[in-house]
């Protein structure tokens, strides 16, 4: 049983991915904070059911519970943004790195070792981020496709940065409170997500217009992805509290199976190519990503 939620872990993880860039293919310039808006509500009615609706205040929920909200909607509004400028492929590799801030974070505050692996990892990472970005035909391409590179870049690294303290906000309430008050966590962190989104979704419409439009033609993936990954997390909290898999296969599992099954769904769905260095680049990515777990 807990092998098959391993396998639906990694579905999952690697799905959200492609709603996300499904949600901005539906129409043009889909609006990424209704996206995020109708997200987090549905995370939100979520672990209400699973929680059974019982709420028991705590200070400590509260403050990080709020501080994951804010950042997670940094990581899914950028995201989103990222996705619609860039590769998935890449997109996700990229997203994937966040991972090594929680790492590094544990090694400062919480005096956590990291072995050799890690470092090689690291090494790699520099590779494999050199691979996919560089292009000679930089040179000359349009001003509109250096445009979305950069675009790209900043918004997937902004969206690194949201993931990244997502993580250590849940690690450290997780910490504080003995593994209690998921239900509560969540719950504060999705309101203040459904409040920053709705004010952000209401400013972006007077200018734009696209929120009706994206809401008719893009909400279901939205919802979705509200679902994926509502229960994404619910089957890691399983996984992990679970303890028959080890962390370090599970931690490598998830980071290698979701960045190749989101490669393969790009390339069937998308019909996404990446060039030959691009290739090489991810691959040897996967493998560095796989060393930052073990």
């Amino acid at each position: 049983m807990d092998y098959f939620l391993l396998i639906l872990y990694v579905a999952m993880n690697s799905s959200q991915f492609i709603f996300s860039s499904l949600y901005n293919r539906r129409q043009k310039n889909a609006d990424p904070y209704l996206c995020t808006l109708l997200i987090g509500a549905t995370v939100l009615a979520f672990y209400a059911v699973y929680g059974q609706f019982r709420f028991e205040y705590d200070d400590t929920t509260l403050l990080y519970g709020l501080l994951f909200g804010g950042a997670y909607c940094v990581g899914y509004i950028f995201q989103i943004k990222a996705l619609k400028v860039g590769s998935v492929s890449l997109t996700s590799l990229l997203l994937s790195y966040s991972l090594i801030v929680p790492i590094l974070f544990g090694v400062i505050y919480y005096h956590d070792s990291v072995g050799v692996p890690f470092w090689i990892g690291l090494g790699l990472l520099v590779v494999a981020l050199f691979l996919v970005n560089f292009n000679p035909a930089d040179k000359t391409a349009s001003a509109a496709d250096k445009k979305n590179k950069i675009l790209w870049l900043i918004f997937a690294l902004l969206s690194f940065c949201g993931n990244a303290a997502c993580v250590i906000c849940a690690t450290m309430q997780q910490k504080l409170t003995g593994g209690g008050h998921r239900f509560e966590f969540m719950t504060y962190a999705m309101a203040l997500v459904i409040v920053v989104n709705l004010v952000l979704t209401l400013i972006n419409n007077k200018k734009t217009r696209t929120a009706l439009p994206s809401l008719k033609r893009g909400w279901w993936c939205a919802v979705i992805l509200g679902l994926l990954n509502g229960a994404t997390n619910l089957c890691y909290m399983i996984l992990a509290a679970g303890n028959t898999i080890p962390v370090a296969f599970l931690n490598s599992f998830n980071s290698a199976g979701s960045l190749l099954l989101t490669f393969l769904l790009a390339r069937f769905i998308f019909k996404e190519k990446l060039r030959p260095l691009q290739l090489v680049g991810f691959l040897i990515g996967v493998v560095s990503v796989v060393l930052f777990t073990l």
